[in-house]
C-alpha cells in the first residue's frame, strides 16, 4: 500500500473557503505565503501521481508515503520544547 498526502489542493472547497472568509485575497496569499512553491497544487497533478502509483512501472514501489504538497513538510523543523517554555524535562 502507498499513501498519496496533498498539501492545498486547487478545488471547489479550497475556492468555497476561501469565498466565506472576510478578505479572501489575505487569507489566500497568507495560506500560500507558507507553501514553498507558493501555489495551491492543481487536481490533476494529484492525478498524475496517482496514476503512476497504479501503472505497472510503480511495481517496485510499496509502503511508501508521498507527500504532493508544494514543499510544506519540508520546511518544518522537529524541536523538542524550551524547559522556559512550559515544559518539563523528565
Amino acid at each position: 500500500m502507498n499513501v498519496v498526502s496533498p498539501g492545498v489542493v486547487e478545488t471547489q472547497i479550497f475556492r468555497d473557503t476561501l469565498a466565506a472568509a472576510f478578505d479572501p485575497v489575505v487569507i489566500e496569499n497568507h495560506w500560500l505565503s507558507n507553501i514553498p512553491l507558493r501555489r495551491a497544487i492543481q487536481p490533476s497533478e494529484i492525478a498524475e501521481l496517482v496514476a503512476f502509483l497504479l501503472s505497472d512501472r510503480a511495481s517496485a514501489i510499496t509502503g511508501a508515503n508521498y507527500l504532493a504538497d508544494a514543499g510544506m513538510t519540508a520546511q518544518l523543523v522537529n524541536r523538542e520544547p524550551e524547559p522556559s517554555k512550559g515544559c518539563n524535562k523528565i
